[in-house]
C-alpha cells in the first residue's frame, strides 16, 4: 500500500501527545513554576542572573523527563502482543521510529517555547536570555532523549529500558568509582582526575557551570557574553544525541519482534551490560558496605563480583537457574580480566609509579598541600610555589625519591600530603602527590618552602608590598598603629626567612594559630584583604605583636 513509504504519520504523532498527556503536562507545570518564580525576582537584570543559575540544574530535570518520555513512546515494544500487532499494520518501521520520536520532540520544544514566550516580556532588555535559555533546554534535551532511545532499543522491557539508560549516563562514574577503591591504592603517588570521568557523564557536567557570564560589582551586574567551554560541550553532547538517534534507527530496522518481553533485545550486546553491570553493583556494594569493613576492600570487590555477576545472568537469562559450569567459566573471564589489571599495576613494569624525572629535564616545579593545584578553575585559590632554579628543583627530586623509598601508605600516620606538577622542558606536565610524616628531613625542608615570603604573600616584591599595606588588624579586630606596621612587615619577612610562617596548619602538628592578622592593601585599582595565621613558631611576630599589645596596655 502506498502509505508504507510514507516515513511520518499524523494519526500516531497525535495519538502520541494526546495518549501520554499527563506526562508533558506536568513538565508544563514544572515550567510554569520556574517562570512564576523567576517573575518574582523583580529587576529585569535579577530575573536574567537567576535565569543563568536555574539552567545547569535544568540539565537534571531534562534528564529524567527525556527518559520518562521514552519509556511511555517505546512501550508497545515490550508488549508481544501489541508489537506484532502494529507491525502488521501498513506502516514501515521507519513511519513508527519517526513519528513517535517527532512526538517526544514536540513534548520539550512546544513547552519551553510557551517558556520561553512568556519569560520575554519579563526580562524587556534581556529578552535574547529566554532565547537562550530555550536553546539551552533544547540541546540538553537533544542528547538525553537521543540515549534514552538508544537504550529503549536494547532493552526488551521497561525495566531494562530504565537500567541501560542509567547505565548509559552513569557508566563513567561506575568506572571512577571502581578505579578510586580498588585501582588507586597501587597507583601510589598518582592521582585520578574527577573531572576527566565527569565530561563522559553529561547528567553531571552539563550541570557544572553556567552558560553565560556576568561581572558583578557592588550589586549590579553586566552581562558579558557565553561561557564558550560549556556551550562547546553542550554542543558536543547534542551531536552525540543525534548519533545515538541514528544508530537507534539502525538497531530498530533490525530488531527482531521476538525480544518483545526478553530482558535485552540486542543479544551480542549482552556482554557489554554484564561487565558495567557488575561493576556498577560492585561500586554499590562498596559505598554502602565498605565504611563497615575498611580493611575488606578486595573481599568487597570479590563479594560484588559474584553478586553482579550473577545478578546480572539472571536478569538476561530471567531466571535463576545460572549456577552452571558455562556461566562460571564467563565469570572466571572476567575476574581473571580484573586480577591481571591489579597485578599489572602492582607490579608497574612500565615503571610509570617509580618515576622520577631527571631535574636536567624539568623546567620548572610546583609544590603545593592543597588539591587545589590539580583543578584549573580552583588553581589559583591554591597556596602554592613554583621553583625554577637548578638547586631548588634538584632538592624537590631529592625529596621525591625519598617519598617513593618509604611508601607511606597508612592515612593516619600522615600528617600533609605534598602535590607535585613538574614543567619538563619539551612541554610535559607530570603531576604527583605524596603523603608525608612531620619531623622528618623532607617534611622540615618543604615548610621552609611553604614557609617563603613567595608563597605566603601575593607578591616578590618585599618593598613594595609594604608601601602597599594601608592596615593591619590583630585576631580581636584591633587595629595596629600606622608607626609599628613596618617593624610587623620587617618581624614576618624574618620569620619567612627562617622558615616558620607556612599557612597550613598541618605542617605544625595541626596545632592552633597564636595569633590572626588581617592585612589591607593597595592594588592600585581597589584594597584587598590578606589574612595571616601567626603560630608559635613564629617568634619575631609573635614579639612585636606583644610589644605593641603591651605599649597599648599602657597608653589605652
Amino acid at each position: 500500500m502506498k502509505s508504507r513509504t510514507y516515513f511520518f504519520n499524523w494519526t500516531v504523532f497525535h495519538k502520541d501527545l494526546t495518549r501520554f498527556a499527563p506526562g508533558w503536562v506536568l513538565y508544563v507545570l514544572f515550567l510554569v513554576l520556574g517562570v512564576s518564580t523567576l517573575s518574582a525576582q523583580g529587576e529585569p537584570l535579577s530575573v536574567a542572573l537567576a535565569l543563568n543559575e536555574w539552567l545547569p540544574a535544568m540539565s537534571y530535570v531534562n534528564g529524567i523527563y527525556a527518559g520518562m518520555v521514552v519509556m511511555f513512546l517505546a512501550g508497545d515494544l515490550y508488549i508481544s502482543r501489541m508489537c506484532y500487532a502494529l507491525h502488521a499494520m501498513p506502516l514501515r518501521r521507519e513511519g513508527w521510529f519517526f513519528s513517535h520520536s517527532a512526538a517526544g520532540l514536540a513534548m520539550c520544544l512546544v513547552p519551553n517555547t510557551l517558556a520561553a514566550l512568556a519569560l520575554m516580556p519579563i526580562l524587556q532588555g534581556y529578552w535574547h536570555h529566554a532565547l537562550i535559555a530555550w536553546l539551552v533546554c533544547l540541546l540538553q534535551y537533544m542528547f538525553f532523549y537521543g540515549a534514552a532511545v538508544f537504550a529503549s532499543m536494547l532493552a526488551g522491557n521497561r525495566f531494562a529500558m530504565v537500567l541501560f539508560y542509567a547505565l548509559i549516563n552513569g557508566f563513567s562514574m561506575i568506572f571512577m568509582g571502581i578505579a578510586q577503591m580498588f585501582y588507586q591504592p597501587l597507583m601510589y603517588g598518582l592521582q585520578l582526575r574527577q573531572g576527566t570521568f565527569r565530561k563522559f557523564c553529561p547528567f553531571l557536567q552539563l550541570a557544572s557551570s553556567p552558560y553565560l557570564t556576568f561581572s558583578q560589582d557592588e550589586g549590579s551586574a553586566v552581562y558579558l557574553g557565553a561561557a564558550n567551554s560549556n556551550w562547546i560541550y553542550l554542543l558536543v553532547c547534542a551531536g552525540v544525541g543525534l548519533s545515538l538517534f541514528a544508530l537507534s534507527l539502525f538497531l530498530y530496522r533490525r530488531r527482531n519482534l521476538e525480544s518483545a518481553g526478553d530482558f535485552i533485545a540486542i543479544r551480542w550486546m549482552a556482554p557489554v551490560f554484564l561487565a558495567v553491570y557488575t561493576l556498577g553493583m560492585t561500586a554499590v556494594l562498596y559505598t554502602f558496605v565498605g565504611s563497615f569493613l575498611p580493611k575488606g576492600t578486595y573481599i568487597l570487590l570479590i563479594a560484588g563480583l559474584v553478586l553482579g555477576f550473577y545478578s546480572g545472568q539472571m536478569l538476561l537469562s530471567k531466571s535463576v537457574k545460572v549456577f552452571r559450569l558455562r556461566v562460571f567459566l564467563g565469570f572466571a573471564a572476567m575476574t581473571a580480566i580484573f586480577a591481571g589489571a591489579l597485578a599489572f599495576l602492582w607490579l608497574d613494569p612500565a615503571g610509570v609509579v617509580s618515576y622520577v624525572p631527571k631535574a636536567q629535564q624539568i623546567e620548572s616545579v610546583t609544590i603545593s598541600t592543597s588539591s587545589m593545584l590539580y583543578l584549573p578553575e580552583l588553581r589559583e585559590e591554591a597556596p602554592q610555589l613554583t621553583l625554577s632554579g637548578e638547586e631548588e628543583i634538584q632538592q624537590i627530586v631529592d625529596i621525591h625519591e625519598a617519598l617513593l623509598e618509604k611508601q607511606q601508605t597508612n592515612a593516619q600516620e600522615t600528617d600533609f600530603t605534598l602535590f607535585l606538577e613538574y614543567t619538563m622542558k619539551d612541554g610535559r606536565v607530570i603531576q604527583r602527590n605524596y603523603p608525608v610524616r612531620l619531623g622528618t628531613p623532607q617534611a622540615e625542608r618543604l615548610v621552609q618552602y611553604f614557609s617563603s615570603w613567595e608563597c605566603v604573600f601575593p607578591t616578590k616584591n618585599w618593598s613594595h608590598f609594604v608601601s602597599c599595606v594601608t592596615t593591619i588588624q590583630n585576631g580581636s579586630g584591633e587595629k595596629i598603629p600606622q608607626a609599628y606596621v613596618g617593624q610587623v612587615m620587617s618581624a614576618l619577612l624574618l620569620d619567612c626567612q627562617e622558615g616558620h610562617m607556612a599557612q597550613t596548619w598541618s605542617l605544625y602538628h595541626f596545632a592552633p594559630a597564636a595569633e590572626q592578622l588581617t592585612l589591607t592593601y593597595d592594588t592600585g585599582s581597589g584594597e584587598e584583604l590578606l589574612t595571616l595565621r601567626i603560630y608559635e613558631f613564629s617568634a619575631h611576630t609573635l614579639q612585636i605583636l606583644h610589644h605593641i599589645a603591651d605599649l597599648q596596655g599602657e597608653n589605652p
